[in-house]
């Protein structure tokens, strides 16, 4: 009984070269996990580099003065995260060009430069990666806005549309 004990508390810890051996398989996956992490990431660029020309074609068939500003182009995401962040960012920064800069006369009245501005951004925050767009144009016009929303809305409207500008 004594022999079968000894040989069962034997078995519960492994000998010193098998636990290295485990240290160093964990470490060498690791490893190959951080290099194919790093094969998978590429930066931002590819993408922010197709915008300026289809800004510059927009502002130039809407008849508007549209300059767009870049930064974060070295921000890295995954390759497939690249490859789906195209067309939305294609349809977010034609809305900006199209529906959120004003034509040059009314910038002009506003007080405005009659160039508008539209800023790409990307950066980390909080081990995420923040993609940001913004226009300096007269934003959102929440009369506008109101009466399709609502034809949208199936079920008995909410009895106020209080948004401030800041929240849409």
């Amino acid at each position: 009984m004594l022999v079968q004990q000894s040989n069962a508390d034997e078995m519960e810890t492994p000998p010193l070269a098998a636990t290295q051996g485990f240290d160093e398989i964990a470490t060498l996956t690791r490893e190959l996990q951080e290099c194919v992490m790093a094969i998978r990431m590429q930066p931002v660029k590819s993408v922010f580099a197709r915008m300026p020309r289809m800004v510059r074609d927009i502002s130039a068939k809407l008849g508007k003065k549209v300059r767009l500003m870049t930064a974060g182009e070295r921000t890295e995401i995954d390759k497939t995260v690249i490859e789906e962040l195209a067309d939305p960012l294609t349809h977010m920064i034609r809305n900006a060009v199209d529906h959120g800069i004003e034509a040059p006369d009314v910038r002009a009245t506003n007080g405005k430069s009659e160039q508008g501005t539209v800023r790409l951004t990307a950066s980390h925050a909080s081990g995420n990666i923040l993609i940001e767009l913004t226009d300096d144009g007269a934003g959102i016009s929440r009369e506008k806005l109101s009466p399709r929303r609502w034809r949208k809305i199936s079920s008995p409207p909410m009895p106020s549309f209080a948004t401030t500008r800041s929240t849409i």
